[in-house]
Formats: structure tokens, sequence, C-alpha cells
């Protein structure tokens, strides 16, 4: 058993070159949509932004509402509120002082920086680019600079107001951002706050997140809430902007067996399950070999050492979807070209083949030195 064990591994470890298995261009970051905070109108103060996030169940989207508390500094009719829609998902909704809004494209007026109606957002434009055309610029994370969006990006409303306080409703579904790096979905929410940089004065801004969801592990960037937990639900309270965006990271808890299988690994499923299958197959043709002393070719050994490589193979790259199916609908399925796999069929199968010769040459001679 000692020669079966020191010959056979290594053998079955040439399967295991995961660089080569793994060879995948397909980007792991399925990207949402995120959200983030109105441009404000220089004749507008934001007293108050109070940003609710409501997770679905199935952790993949997230029905956002934000009601702002605004003071407007004159009357008449004006473009008090600008927002980013280029990655709005759907049913977005706006509501002035209870009642519904029409969000409109920006027209092409309004990319001529003395545009009376669009006076109020003199921070867009950027007189030294050659364009002359009004951008603005947001932030989704650390890891890259500031996104660069263009007028054409939003909507606004136009609305007759009175000077004094006004409340704000917007509603919308977004999509969560989807890293599949590891075997079970990591799921990521994103609401960017920098626009509140131009904003003529930042009052409170209140941030409430709920999870149903508690087979979840949450983080966010904002530090300890001031109220509740999460999962379930967590409120958040500053005077000012205290990040440039919102990030929450929500990753699902695997169950028992599915944990249990992610630790063991493929790898080591398919190195279990092929040692078996290969003590058996010794044991066989030593058993054959034992009767057939005689016999030139053992043809236990050699149709063994053709098939144990190719079942090993096989349930290697099977264990992949067994457990993604374990996981269930948080598994990322994201593993490669797993297939490649079989390029180590005509690696394998000579070397096992050679090992089960040595060894079968090895006991027919023991055999007949026994017999003797």
């Amino acid at each position: 058993m000692n020669l079966i064990k020191s010959t056979l591994l290594p053998a079955l470890l040439l399967l295991y070159n995961k660089s080569f298995l793994y060879a995948n261009m397909a980007n792991p970051i399925i990207t949402g949509q995120y959200g983030t905070s109105a441009f404000i109108s220089r004749y507008v103060e934001i007293v108050m932004e109070d940003i609710h996030i409501s997770v679905s169940n199935d952790i993949q989207n997230a029905f956002v509402k934000i009601n702002y508390l605004i003071d407007c500094k004159k009357s008449g009719k004006q473009v008090p509120m600008l927002f980013l829609a280029y990655n709005f998902r759907s049913n977005f909704t706006i509501k002035v002082d209870e009642k519904p809004i029409e969000l409109l494209d920006v027209p092409e007026s309004f990319y001529i920086p003395d545009t009376n109606n669009f006076y109020g957002f003199y921070y867009l434009y950027k007189p030294e680019e050659l364009t002359g055309e009004p951008k603005a610029i947001v932030k989704w994370s650390d890891y890259e600079d500031y996104e660069i969006m263009n007028l054409h990006d939003m909507k606004y409303f136009e609305l007759s107001l009175d000077s004094g306080m006004h409340k704000i409703e917007v509603t919308y579904w977004t999509s969560a951002s989807i890293d599949r790096n590891d075997w079970i979905n990591e799921y990521i929410f994103k609401y960017s706050l920098s626009p509140a940089k131009y904003w003529s004065k930042v009052g409170i801004i209140s941030v409430t997140l709920t999870i149903a969801n508690d087979k979840t592990h949450v983080i966010t960037n904002l530090g300890e809430p001031a109220e509740g937990t999460l999962p379930y639900q967590a409120k958040w309270v500053f005077s000012g902007v205290p990040q440039d965006y919102i990030n929450i990271e929500i990753h699902p808890k695997p169950n028992f067996w599915a944990n249990i299988l992610i630790k063991i690994s493929p790898f080591y499923l398919s190195l279990i399950l092929g040692l078996i299958f290969s003590s058996i197959h010794y044991i066989a043709f030593i058993k054959y070999r034992k009767e057939y002393l005689n016999k030139k070719f053992n043809t236990v050994m050699i149709g063994g050492s053709f098939l144990i490589p190719f079942i090993t193979i096989i349930a290697y790259m099977a264990f992949f979807p067994l457990i993604d199916y374990v996981i269930g609908i948080h598994a990322s399925k994201y593993h490669g070209y797993t297939f490649l796999s079989m390029f180590f069929y005509f690696i394998i199968t000579p070397v096992y083949l050679l090992i089960a010769w040595i060894v079968d040459r090895l006991t027919k001679k023991k055999f007949l030195i026994t017999k003797i």
C-alpha cells in the first residue's frame, strides 16, 4: 500500500495546475446601477437629505428613497435640482411637496453658460475646456478618480417655487454590482454624495439601511450606526458630508453543506475520489495478476489506467457545478475554463499507466518467487 501511495499521488497531482485551469478573460465584476445625490442650484440650500436604502430579500436589488428638505432663497420659476439619470434602473419618480413631478431631459439651450434658467448651476461649466460644455464630477469609490459626467446624462424638473421650505421626494429601484471573484457573490451598492460638495450649504445627512435577509454579513464605510444593527436596520446621522460616497457590501452566508464543500474544494474532493478509485483499481489488478500469473498483459491494469484518470478529471470538473448547486442563487459560477483540465488526461494517463505497469511487474515477480 505504501508503494501505491508513493507512486500514485504525484501522478494525480499533475491534474491541478490552477493557473492553467483558471485562465479566463471574462470580467468577474458585473456593474450595477449607482445612485447619487442631486446637483443643487445656488439659489437652494439643503437643510436635510434623508436617504433610505431597502435591500430586497435576494440582495440583488434595492429600493432607494431620498427625502430632501430644501430652502429656496428666491421665488419664481426655476430649476432647483439636476439628477444624474444615466444609471437609473427603473421607476424613477419625484414629488415636490407631495405632488408628482415630471422629469425632463436637459435641453440644448442649457449648454450655454449664460442661459438664465441654468445660471444657478454655473459651477458645472468648465471654461478652460475646449468644448465649453458643462460637466459634473462624481466619485464612486476610493479606487478610481472622479468620473466626469456630461449634462445629457442628467434630468431636471422646472417648477415655480415660493421662497422658503419645500419637500422633495425621489424614489427608484437600483441593482447591485456583483463581485464574482469568490465562490459566493458579493453584492455592492454605491451612492455618491460627492455632488454635495457643490451645494451652497450642507445640512443634516441621514442614511437608513434595511436588509431583511439575516443570512448575510454587511460592511459599510459609514462607521458605527447611531441606531440599530445590521442585518435588519441601521441608521447613521451626519452633520455635513461624511464621505464622497456610500459603499455597502453584502456577503451572503453559505449553508452548512456549502461551507464544508467550499473548504474541501474540488481539488481535494477529486483527489480523495481519485485515491479511492485508484486503490480499488490496484487491488483489482493485483488480484487479477495473482489469478492469471502467466498472462503477458494485465487487462484490468491497462483498462483501469485509462479509466481512472478520466473519471478523476471528470469528477474535478463536476464538483464545481455541484458546489454551485449546493450554494444556491448566490453562487458566482465563475471558475474559469475548467474543461481545459481534460488536456491533463494526456499527461496523467501515461504516468498513471507507467506506475501501474511497474506495480504489476513487481507483483508478478513477487508471486513467481513465492510460487517457486
